[in-house]
């Protein structure tokens, strides 16, 4: 159940940065973030601080808006979450919901697994810093 990367924290002992909260977008505001360098969530020094979010972003936005789209795979649960994580009172375009309701549709088909549909912010809970709004806002 371990969610940091292994990237020793200086002057701490403990050990790692959150990948999935270490992104430019909103980074260190609202939601689900720590400061605390042994916290599971922690966020890091600055955006970036970690080098597997920084090599990500650097490729996403080295495409010239040939990315058409960008999934966030998790290890846990049946959860299939779109922007935004940071702001609970702003929603994604309707395609971006029917995309998402197309592809829970279709892993229940293949999988038998039903998957929770909807924003970050409304399915799980606040939480900035994240790869998927970086991807949505920043990327475009």
């Amino acid at each position: 159940m371990w969610r940091k990367n292994c990237q020793p924290n200086a002057r701490n002992l403990c050990v790692g940065t959150d990948p999935n909260q270490n992104w430019a977008s909103n980074w260190g505001s609202d939601g689900t973030t720590s400061k605390n360098p042994c916290s599971d969530s922690y966020i890091g020094t600055f955006p970036f601080s970690a080098p597997e979010p920084k090599s990500l972003a650097n490729y996403i936005t080295s495409q010239n808006s040939a990315v058409i789209s960008f999934i966030d795979f998790h290890a846990y649960s049946q959860l299939w979450m779109y922007p935004y994580g940071a702001f609970c009172d702003h929603t994604a375009p309707i395609h971006i919901e029917s995309a998402a309701q197309h592809a829970a549709s279709a892993l229940k088909s293949v999988h038998r697994k039903t998957f929770a549909v909807g924003s970050i912010c409304n399915i799980i809970y606040q939480a900035s810093g994240s790869s998927v709004n970086f991807a949505y806002d920043t990327a475009k």
